[in-house]
């Protein structure tokens, strides 16, 4: 009988009054359905399973889209249509490399419903500040977030205060051990948070990287903080920093990255942990997926060749395991981490002439393994 008076009433715009009650209702309901927050971080990463992030086929032909015929987003069609994200679905690896050890790492979790955190770290001087960010800069976001619903002051509160509190961890370390060597160590961080699966705001310091593939092109996300960016250098100065320019460019001849969170016993000459914070619109009609990594992949790997090499592969699983495998064919002499968020256009922009071009390189490297 509800339904039966409201198909009476008068249409809004071109919909009719019962149409845009049910998708209100369906906007409820999404909103309704809770479920369990999920956690993947680098020691699972053998363990990955990646379907799309989708659960529909995606691509060009998608029998089900939260867009209406004149191409807009819905909120209600997207909400119920988001639900269906899994972290289940995402490709992610850590591997070694050539190093003796990893002091790569990185962590995925469903902060809120609708809320997504992806990132990679690259430690250095020892693990100890790479273990303890990767497994407190999320909890720093979700405070933050409880309080704040703007994704860039979130992010920019939480790494800082990531950074204090690991100050005060290395404190706490040092009166134990008096060789005082945690303070030599940092950390690199890249941060993806995705909400509502249109809202992407990246947050970076140091070397690591992300990019988006649109319109089967990659744009970057991150900057990589090099003393060679002019900005860079300039505040290293102000702060009565130095360049060695003759060890390929290093903050006082130590430290390759003039933004990263630790580094103590540099934070007086301006290595900040301030990040650079990048925000996006995703358009699920053009954008395929996202690709954080470290720079044991970008070192060796131009952000051309990430995304057409993902653009071959099967599924985001494959193509974390094909990034890895390309940057140690490449010489790639660092650790190594990728993360592969598939987009609503996966495999929507892949091009024969691609596949074509890295056939003969996944033939080598197969059969050099």
């Amino acid at each position: 009988m509800f339904w039966r008076k409201l198909s009476n009433f008068t249409q809004l715009g071109a919909r009719p009054w019962h149409k845009v009650v049910q998708r209100e209702d369906a906007l409820k309901i999404a909103l309704c359905l809770r479920r369990c927050p999920r956690c993947f971080a680098s020691e699972s990463a053998l363990n990955a399973t990646t379907l799309r992030l989708w659960s529909d086929s995606g691509g060009e032909h998608v029998p089900s889209t939260p867009f209406d015929h004149l191409g807009a987003w819905h909120s209600a069609e997207a909400k119920s249509f988001l639900h269906n994200v899994s972290l289940d679905n995402v490709g992610h690896i850590s591997h070694t490399g050539l190093r003796e050890t990893n002091e790569d790492s990185y962590k995925l979790v469903e902060l809120e419903p609708d809320l997504y955190y992806f990132a990679v770290f690259d430690g250095h001087g020892g693990s100890a500040a790479v273990d303890f960010v990767s497994e407190h800069l999320h909890e720093c976001v979700k405070h933050f977030y409880s309080h704040d619903k703007n994704l860039e002051s979130v992010l920019t509160k939480a790494f800082l205060k990531c950074n204090r509190d690991l100050e005060e961890y290395f404190l706490f370390l040092n009166e134990r051990d008096q060789r005082n060597t945690v303070r030599l160590c940092g950390t690199t961080a890249t941060v993806v948070l995705l909400r509502d699966g249109t809202d992407l705001a990246v947050a970076s310091v140091g070397d690591s990287g992300s990019l988006i593939c649109r319109l089967g092109e990659p744009l970057p996300l991150t900057n990589p903080h090099h003393p060679a960016r002019e900005e860079e250098e300039q505040r290293i100065k102000s702060f009565s920093g130095w360049i060695d320019w003759s060890i390929g460019a290093k903050v006082n001849g130590r430290l390759a990255m003039t933004r990263s969170i630790g580094d103590f016993h540099l934070k007086q000459f301006g290595v900040i942990a301030t990040p650079e914070i990048e925000q996006v619109k995703v358009d699920h009609q053009t954008d395929s997926f996202i690709v954080l990594h470290t720079d044991g992949i970008s070192s060796v790997m131009s952000d051309k060749e990430i995304t057409d090499l993902v653009h071959t592969c099967s599924d985001a699983k494959d193509a974390a395991n094909e990034l890895t495998s390309c940057a140690l064919q490449y010489g790639s002499m660092d650790n190594i981490t990728a993360i592969v968020i598939p987009l609503r256009s996966w495999g929507k922009y892949r091009s024969q002439q691609v596949s074509k071009e890295h056939s003969l390189l996944k033939n080598i490297r197969f059969n050099c393994m």
